[in-house]
């Protein structure tokens, strides 16, 4: 059996870091899981929200998780990002984005002194600061993006429902400049090697909500894959199907 389990966030452990309400059975998978001496890891496209504000709002909703244990799209971009050696970023993002990029010591700026644009989900985005992103992207700074999402669902200022996602921001760029995409997001293997750490992907298992990011990412590197929920995809076939985590929980332990 598997030794290392990882999640989505949205959609699996809970419904969206918009409201993060989590999802039945989350805690006692997660703890039992861990009791068992399983390693544990959740993985999301998310950028919206910095890693340090998923990790806090899920702890204290009861979630027995670890910093350490966190990989989002914005976080591990930051770091991919500074591990290039790039340090100015232009920035298309809410704040969560932001906020990963200056824990690890990268700087965002709004001029010509970027070295690097990097895309998020930004569901206040002007034309204004779309634009400068292109010019800046002709010119030849490298185009990253956090998150490889076309859309994806939530709440924001009183408006409820799907939204525009980071990779639609950032194809539009790549539209426009015939310039190519460094994305950091499921279903591209950086934020799945990142999360695995060294375990050999025989040995893990990905459990998402969304056939593409969550299966297809994960079926790439040779993990194993449990789809949740009700949509497919042709061509893409998980290991397991499951209704939701407690179908998932009776299934590990009957």
């Amino acid at each position: 059996m598997w030794r290392h389990f990882l999640f989505d966030i949205e959609g699996v452990i809970c419904d969206d870091m918009d409201n993060a309400n989590l999802k039945e059975m989350a805690v006692k998978l997660l703890e039992r899981l861990k009791r068992e001496g399983k390693r544990v890891s959740l993985v999301s496209n998310v950028s919206r929200k910095s890693r340090r504000f998923v990790f806090e709002t899920l702890k204290l909703k009861g979630l027995p998780i670890e910093l350490e244990e966190v990989f989002t799209a914005g976080y591990v971009a930051a770091k991919y990002i500074r591990d290039l050696g790039f340090k100015r970023c232009f920035v298309i993002s809410e704040g969560g984005l932001r906020e990963d990029l200056l824990e690890l010591g990268l700087e965002p700026v709004d001029d010509e002194s970027a070295e690097v644009v990097v895309i998020g989900t930004d569901r206040g985005l002007t034309y204004q600061r779309l634009n400068y992103a292109m010019r800046l992207v002709i010119k030849g700074r490298k185009l990253v993006c956090a998150g490889a999402s076309t859309i994806f669902k939530g709440s924001y200022l009183g408006d409820a429902g799907y939204f525009m996602g980071e990779s639609s921001i950032a194809e539009a760029i790549k539209h426009a400049t015939k310039k190519e995409v460094e994305y950091v997001g499921k279903p591209h293997p950086r934020i799945f090697m990142e999360a695995l750490n060294g375990e050999e992907p025989s040995n893990a298992v990905m459990i998402g909500d969304r056939p593409i990011p969550d299966v297809m990412g994960a079926k790439s590197l040779g993990m194993s894959t449990v789809l949740v929920g009700g949509e497919r995809a042709l061509g893409i076939k998980p290991d397991l199907v499951v209704s939701g985590l407690r179908e998932l929980y009776e299934y590990l332990y009957p």
